[in-house]
């Protein structure tokens, strides 16, 4: 069955929400605010959601869709042919290496089944047209390449520090972790990182955002969120 013909009746949907805490998921809105967007947008583009999947606490950094005990359930409801079509808020709540993204992309598309991304630079992308494919494709390989740009660059200033004898200190920036005597990405971290730096980037104060991360479950280091911290994590940035 083609595409034009699904498209005579409402196209059925699954929808994908992810957080990765324990304690964002037992918070739930993270995974309410996902699931409120996903809802609006199916409802405004005649998609019938048939059925929300929700991955409560887990994190995808290294584990492929398929593999993840919700994101098989996605693929299920794809391979049985029960939809034709995903959405998910943005990109990394369904994958985090580009390998799997175009794999699976791939394969959902030449079952005719179009992914739809809510957020991705602050438009819609559906991959039912080439221009959507297109793009997903850059924005996947743009946020690949900048994950492995900052683990690169941690790595090497962590290297020179290690040459010149400087003391390395007993903890790497916040976003990352030790693994064999070399920072590499946390994927938890990453995550809470990125919403410190869009709360900041709407105005929000140092004091404000340690409320609302203490608020959505979001786990500090330390004992709890400190505005002192959040300014020193943005210091590290190029948002201030």
């Amino acid at each position: 069955m083609t595409r034009r013909k699904k498209e005579a009746r409402s196209t059925r949907a699954v929808g994908y929400a992810r957080v990765s805490t324990g304690k964002q998921a037992q918070n739930g809105i993270s995974l309410e605010h996902q699931a409120d967007a996903i809802k609006a947008y199916c409802e405004a583009h005649g998609l019938t959601l048939v059925e929300l999947v929700v991955d409560a606490g887990h994190s995808a950094y290294k584990q492929p869709l398929a593999r993840r005990a919700d994101g098989r359930r996605v693929c299920e409801l794809v391979r049985s042919g029960q939809v034709e079509a995903v959405v998910a808020l943005r990109l990394d709540r369904l994958f985090r290496s580009i390998q799997d993204c175009i794999n699976t992309s791939m394969a959902w598309d030449k079952a005719d089944v179009a992914l739809h991304l809510l957020d991705m630079g602050g438009q819609a992308v559906d991959t039912s047209t080439p221009m959507g494919r297109m793009l997903m494709a850059m924005m996947a390989g743009f946020a690949e390449m900048e994950s492995y740009a900052k683990a690169e660059r941690t790595r090497d200033a962590w290297d020179y520090k290690r040459a010149r004898g400087q003391r390395l200190g007993s903890k790497p920036p916040y976003g990352y972790r030790m693994a064999d005597g070399i920072a590499v990405l946390d994927a938890d971290e990453q995550e809470t990182l990125d919403v410190i730096i869009m709360l900041r980037r709407d105005g929000m104060s140092y004091t404000k955002i340690a409320e609302d991360l203490t608020r959505r479950g979001y786990r500090p280091r330390g004992a709890r969120w400190h505005p002192t911290t959040i300014q020193r994590i943005l210091n590290r940035t190029s948002v201030q």
